[in-house]
């Protein structure tokens, strides 16, 4: 089983994830990709957040490279690249 890439995220940033993942008035892709990364950032398997989330897992990789690359360009923590 994969566990999906390490996010870290700030207390603020969680915070601004879970209030859009609870929204009813953001896109649902903007709610669905909220609540992908803070099961990411919790360390959960990838096949549970596939579940949870009805996404595929290419859609989880994808969305992982993405924020760690922004990470990486914004100078944050967690980039994960090596």
């Amino acid at each position: 089983m994969r566990v999906a890439a390490a996010i870290e995220l700030s207390s603020e940033a969680r915070l601004e994830l879970e209030k859009l993942s609870r929204r009813r008035t953001v896109p649902v892709r903007v709610a669905q990709r909220s609540r992908i990364i803070l099961l990411a950032a919790e360390g959960r398997l990838t096949r549970r957040i596939q579940r949870q989330c009805h996404c595929l897992r290419s859609q989880l990789t994808e969305l992982s490279r993405t924020v760690r690359r922004r990470c990486c360009i914004y100078g944050q923590p967690g980039c994960g690249v090596q």
